[in-house]
């Protein structure tokens, strides 16, 4: 079966196209790079479009020409309202007709299984607003019927939608960049090819991703400045374990196995609290959401700050040393509101600039971005963006 993709490769790749592209593959990437100008600026003139990217006026031309006939964008009225000032480029004479993505007409479908007792989805526009959302309760799914259960999920939302441009699913495990779940241990997923499954049963394009790499893609599409393309950014998700997901100078970054960001069974503490690994102080036991909680239910308002900022520090101390390596801009956190903000937060961010030079940790930025579920919705988003559209 034919599947499209986007600029980036299996292991990870640049998200937003840098330049002009090479002439092996000009065609795919002169359209992404229209296509991103297109999001990240709103509606410009094809006189805009040419200056900005630096390709040819005829180039462009030929390229909205097939955008329009595919029924990506669409063409406004002459320009008499303009987008945004800080976005417009400076120009005189006559006035073009602009073009803007149908981000508000086209819709995806956006999956997120991470949570064990429910598969979430939710109906989006191009932009990540959400329209329509609906689960689909597990109910001790694993397997097959697990795989049903997301079909079904998938045709629910379908139904009374707009032009919907594909399916992205956001997957608790190891998942490769063509959607090959090669473990998803509570779902009982083992060599599933689920992204070309799912594809054949419902008719829609489909790309599923690990969820915190997803969340990563999210933050990067929907959080980045015009001029922060190529920025470095962790995202990491406590919802229901710890685990992140990486940009690296603009790119995905997956690992050679697909694994990167599975740090939950990083050893913090070996006299610390059992965790379902079967060891002891692994970061998921201290700081996931889950056994956070637990925690504080247990040890009651007395000793609430102290836990917070216990797993927070926790964090910070796994953290560290990636932030340092990587060379990190910036670090999201995502999870439960009530857990996440405050305590636990600053905890974090003093646990990494403690252990990291001034001139490393300074100017690192690091915030609380919302549930893991809607980061994982609207990352789900923006995969099947970068995949279809090389929007990033």
């Amino acid at each position: 079966m034919t599947r499209t993709t986007g600029p980036a490769d299996a292991r990870g790749g640049f998200l937003r196209v840098p330049g002009k592209s090479r002439p092996q593959d000009s065609r795919r990437a002169n359209r992404s790079l229209l296509l991103q100008e297109l999001f990240t600026r709103g509606a410009l003139s094809r006189a805009d479009l040419a200056r900005i990217s630096g390709l040819t006026r005829p180039t462009v031309s030929k390229v909205i020409g097939q955008l329009l006939e595919d029924g990506i964008v669409r063409e406004l009225a002459p320009e008499d309202e303009a987008a945004p000032p800080a976005q417009q480029p400076a120009r005189a004479g006559k006035k073009g007709i602009r073009v803007a993505i149908r981000d508000d007409e086209l819709n995806v479908i956006a999956l997120d299984l991470s949570s064990p007792t429910h598969a979430l989805g939710a109906r989006t526009d191009l932009r990540g607003r959400l329209l329509d959302t609906a689960e689909f309760p597990w109910n001790g799914a694993t397997g097959e019927r697990a795989i049903e259960i997301v079909q079904t999920l998938i045709m629910r939302l379908r139904s009374g939608a707009a032009q919907t441009l594909a399916t992205g699913i956001a997957v608790p495990g190891i998942v490769s960049g063509d959607g090959y779940v090669r473990m998803g241990v509570r779902l009982g997923w083992h060599d599933v090819a689920l992204s070309d499954r799912l594809t054949a049963a419902t008719g829609i394009p489909t790309y599923a991703s690990n969820d915190s790499q997803t969340i990563a893609l999210g933050v990067h599409a929907y959080g980045a400045p015009v001029e922060s393309a190529r920025r470095s950014l962790m995202a990491v998700t406590i919802e229901h374990g710890v685990g992140a997901g990486f940009i690296l100078d603009g790119m995905l970054f997956q690992g050679s196995q697909y694994a990167a960001g599975e740090f939950g069974h990083v050893t913090v503490d070996p006299d610390g609290p059992a965790c379902l690994c079967g060891r002891r102080g692994c970061l998921d036991a201290i700081a996931s959401a889950p056994q956070l909680r637990s925690r504080l239910e247990a040890t009651g308002t007395e000793r609430r700050a102290q836990e917070l900022r216990s797993a927070g520090g926790a964090l910070g101390l796994i953290l560290a040393p990636i932030v340092s390596a990587l060379d990190l801009d910036e670090v999201v956190v995502c999870g439960p509101a009530d857990l996440v903000e405050g305590e636990f937060l600053r905890a974090a961010i003093d646990g990494i600039r403690s252990r990291n030079l001034d001139s490393v940790s300074h100017d690192v930025s690091m915030r609380y971005a919302g549930s893991g579920h809607e980061a994982a919705l609207t990352g789900a988003t923006a995969l099947v963006l970068s995949k279809t559209l090389g929007i990033a």
